[in-house]
């Protein structure tokens, strides 16, 4: 289902955000073996932020149409309690200790995080395979790449596990999976690093253009869905100034189909 779709079966009380993460893990863990999406699945966490969803639903009280919605995330995104490796066994498993600005945009939003998504070693090529995680094939034919670099994503999305899911782009790393596995890739030409807090940045956000490539790449969404108005509104909502949860600023009914 699209993130659309799912907004308005949580609307109507047709789907519970609880219901719709036991059938994503479910759908994640079926294509792993043979796709190689995954970098890991926080099955934990992802039940705690789909019951959380599904009380604010029952309440009236979404944060936005993304509530509840399952998003998976681009290993080299920082996401609190999550190891970001970046594809490579370079750099030690450690959790960090804060989201990125991005994914704590979309966390203020309500989107239930419940995967990392594979990449090549750094990012630093278009297919999408490291001695990390081994290889990620794409659906249409898996003895072909889904592309990189990020191609778990892609990957993820075009399987029907989840609707939405972030990537980077410095040199095609959206666009190269998108056209892989026939999906929308949304990525702007001029962009925000945005894949570590901006706090380690010294409180800078160096604008760059794109195929500039400082500090392995940008952090747009790989927003992958088959409505282009409802990955308009997760790129939106990526590239706003840090909000309460309780305060979050567009508040609307429905994501346009």
């Amino acid at each position: 289902m699209t993130a659309a779709a799912l907004a308005e079966a949580y609307r109507t009380r047709r789907l519970s955000p609880v219901e719709v993460i036991e059938a994503t893990l479910a759908r994640a863990e079926a294509v792993q073996p043979a796709l190689c999406p995954f970098r890991l699945l926080d099955e934990g966490g992802a039940r705690d932020a789909a019951r959380a969803s599904a009380a604010r639903w029952a309440k009236g009280e979404a944060l936005s149409p993304l509530d509840g919605v399952p998003l998976a995330i681009k290993e080299n995104h920082a996401a609190e309690g999550m190891p970001k490796q970046s594809g490579s066994r370079t750099r030690d498993a450690v959790p960090e200790p804060e989201d990125a600005p991005m994914i704590a945009r979309l966390r203020e939003a309500g989107c239930v995080i419940f995967a990392r998504t594979t990449m090549p070693d750094l990012g630093w090529k278009g297919v999408n395979d490291s001695p990390l995680t081994g290889v990620t094939r794409n659906p249409w034919n898996p003895e072909r790449t889904p592309g990189g670099s990020s191609g778990g994503a892609a990957v993820a999305v075009a399987t029907g596990v989840c609707p939405i899911a972030t990537g980077g782009d410095g040199g095609g790393s959206i666009r190269m999976p998108a056209g892989f596995v026939k999906l929308l890739g949304v990525e702007k030409y001029m962009w925000f690093y945005r894949s570590v807090p901006q706090e380690r940045l010294g409180g800078r956000t160096p604008v760059v253009p794109q195929g500039r490539v400082l500090g392995g790449g940008s952090s747009e969404t790989f927003a992958v869905t088959t409505s282009s108005c409802a990955a308009l509104f997760v790129f939106d909502i990526t590239q706003r100034p840090p909000c309460a949860v309780n305060s979050f600023s567009h508040k609307i009914t429905a994501l346009p189909r």
